[in-house]
């Protein structure tokens, strides 16, 4: 057997039941892998959490059907407490056929302990590893090594020396691998009792992507300066140092130097100045230097373009490669309206090529994959609608008590490092972790930032599917579910114009402990732009600039908030098609969709643009049918270029999900 997934698959045969109920405590059935195969056998699945939401979808989606006798295979998932079904209503448990699914009869010979904190995406590397090598149980200590083994590619041992060490901690924070803190523990116990990396700060490299590259960057300073002839006492000495301790570190090393271009061309590190006129720095550092990068425009264009190219994920990638590529992408976007200027008379049909060709490659990924998204878990984010969800399991911790999320209305990834720029000039004062989340499709506001605000799929706020005023009572309504008073729940509109954070003074209070705030700035410059995706790119730092979002984010600092910044959709350039005249416009400039009451109206328009995609998938309300504009193109008058969103490219479904904190607290598990 090659697949977990088939231990569990051969159980669901169409036609035998019409409703199966699981017991699923290790939520197996969160995979997207497996709630695929289990849709093509002819099965719906819903998950048992919200016994209103679901006794809806019950009673209108199935018993009315099973009532007129048409045939509908159900499965209900449930994570069970105490007992296994103790939580369903008897009428959902009558006549239906029971299963119980289990993590230790899927991994035997390994520690369930370790095996349920990894992330449901190793499955398949570890089921495959499980198979040819674990052929007895392994203890714990055992268990540990055979996972940063053979899925993680990490054997603690054979790191000897300072190049090891460095090599493995970029393979992992680079490859943006998510390892359990058990795992951790054991690697940082292995280097400790070498002796060899005493003076290495460990314990905040190791674990937290954005505590090493931090690190990073602070020794290529020391060590840009070190050749320089500058001397390092200005920035060498502890004091001076965020993360103290090993001051030369190998970036020279062949095994090393290999990611050197990927980081400064990524954005990941920063350059910094070289001073010296009389040393000569060497061919490969001139990637990290100001002043010193290669001039040969062609150069740098077509190395970003190679590195996209040579990465992007294909059809059987996983949403994580996706959202591990997604930042790279949105770098070149940036860097393109940054240069435009100079590489547009060169380049614009390599840029456009590119474009195509990777946002070809997406859409077609998410034709087939979709599907199972929102059912991963929300402590492993991957949509916006588990952001809420996210926060609330890391506010449990005292290092977080107090939580901000700041939605940042139509901001794009490209976007955001106009807005990260802005903020590094208070960088010492925070730390910052970067991610990506996918938007709902259509990636309209009031489909997807009502899902980012209730923490739910779009199906179960039906009532609200067309408005964009109901985000306050969904926020609200998520927090007060999980136990929080009325006074403990917050949530403001803020247009972005400077002076407006001083409205939080009115707002909070010391038993404040979520803030909820859309921010509409960004989006009011994208309905109203005139001259494309460059002139965006302009007035977004010309407001990044003016310092409203750097006030708003220390503000809450100093309130001791742990801040959350994302957004509900990104935005595209797109040429007009024509305008169909049925169907109801997504939003005034949000030309990328049509939506339609009626399936057969809906394909009857798609006759007549046959470049369209029909998109209607499980999670949306019923009698929702989208009718979603070709690639660069939208419902506007026929070739008129516009900014707008709603479709499925990466500029639109990609947002950033950032964590900004004074507090290094970013790997609670």
């Amino acid at each position: 057997m090659d697949d977990w997934r088939e231990k569990i698959l051969i159980q669901f045969v169409p036609g035998t039941y019409r409703k199966t109920v699981v017991a699923d405590p290790d939520e197996l059935f969160r995979d997207e892998g497996l709630y695929r195969e289990i849709r093509k056998r002819g099965f719906s699945l819903i998950y048992f959490e919200d016994p209103v939401s679901f006794r809806f979808t019950y009673e209108s989606d199935f018993r009315a059907a099973w009532d007129k006798g048409e045939e509908k295979n159900l499965v209900v998932v449930v994570k069970p407490d105490t007992l296994e079904f103790e939580k369903l209503p008897a009428d959902v448990l009558q006549g239906a056929k029971r299963r119980s699914f289990y993590l230790k009869d899927i991994f035997p010979n390994l520690s369930y302990n370790l095996v349920s904190k990894l992330e449901r995406s190793y499955f398949d590397k570890l089921f495959q590893a499980h198979n040819q090598y674990a052929n007895q149980p392994l203890g714990e200590a055992l268990t540990k090594e055979f996972i940063l083994k053979h899925v993680f590619e990490t054997v603690p041992e054979i790191i000897k020396k300072e190049s090891d060490l460095l090599r493995t901690l970029l393979k992992r924070h680079y490859r943006r691998l998510n390892i359990p803190e058990l795992l951790d523990q054991h690697l940082l116990s292995v280097l400790e009792k070498t002796g060899k990396f005493a003076n290495w700060p460990l314990d905040a490299i190791v674990p937290d992507r954005s505590a090493f590259w931090e690190f990073l960057q602070e020794r290529w300073e020391l060590f840009v300066s070190s050749l320089t002839g500058k001397g390092v006492e200005s920035v060498g000495e502890p004091a001076a140092l965020k993360y103290p301790g090993v001051r030369d570190i190998p970036f020279d090393h062949d095994d090393i130097r290999v990611y050197m271009d990927n980081l400064f061309e990524e954005g990941i590190l920063q350059t910094v100045e070289w001073v010296s006129a009389a040393a000569i720095p060497k061919p490969w550092m001139k990637v990290g230097l100001k002043g010193q990068a290669r001039e040969n425009v062609d150069l740098v264009f077509e190395d970003l373009c190679k590195n996209l190219e040579g990465n992007a994920p294909d059809e059987s990638a996983t949403i994580k490669d996706w959202l591990a590529f997604a930042p790279r992408y949105g770098r070149m976007r940036y860097l393109w309206y940054e240069n435009m200027p100079q590489w547009a008379p060169l380049f614009s049909k390599r840029y456009q090529l590119l474009s195509e060709q990777l946002n070809g490659c997406f859409e077609a990924w998410l034709i087939k994959h979709y599907q199972g998204l929102y059912n991963y878990p929300s402590v492993t984010p991957v949509m916006v609608h588990h952001i809420p969800g996210y926060i609330a399991h890391r506010i449990m911790h005292p290092a977080t008590e107090r939580a901000a999320l700041l939605l940042v209305d139509g901001l794009s990834l490209d976007q955001w490092f106009l807005l990260k720029n802005a903020l590094m000039n208070g960088k010492g004062k925070m730390s910052l972790r970067e991610n990506v989340l996918m938007a709902w499709i259509p990636t309209i506001t009031s489909v997807s930032r009502q899902a980012a605000f209730s923490g739910k799929i779009p199906a179960y706020f039906t009532n609200s599917i067309y408005r964009t005023d109901k985000d306050e009572s969904l926020w609200r309504q998520f927090w007060s579910d999980r136990g929080l008073e009325p006074d403990e729940i917050s949530f403001l509109t803020l247009q972005g114009n400077p002076g407006d954070e001083t409205q939080l003074d009115m707002l909070l209070n010391y038993r404040t402990r979520v803030l909820g705030c859309t921010i509409f700035k960004v989006d009011k410059i994208m309905h109203g732009i005139q001259v494309g995706g460059m002139g965006m790119a302009g007035q977004i730092k010309a407001w990044t600039d003016q310092g409203f979002l750097n006030a708003l984010i220390e503000k809450l600092l100093s309130e001791d908030f742990h801040i959350y910044i994302t957004s509900d959709h990104g935005n595209t350039e797109a040429k007009g098609i024509g305008s169909p005249k049925e169907g109801v416009l997504s939003e005034n400039k949000g030309q990328r969709c049509r939506i339609f009451s009626d399936p057969g109206l809906r394909n009857k328009i798609h006759l007549d643009f046959s470049d369209t995609l029909c998109w209607d998938h499980q999670g949306l309300p019923k009698d929702f049918y989208c009718l979603l504009a070709p690639q660069g193109r939208s419902y506007t008058q026929k070739d008129l270029p516009i900014v707008c969103h709603g479709d499925i490219s990466l500029d639109e479904v990609m947002v950033p999900f950032i964590e900004i904190s004074r507090k290094r607290d970013f790997n609670i598990q």
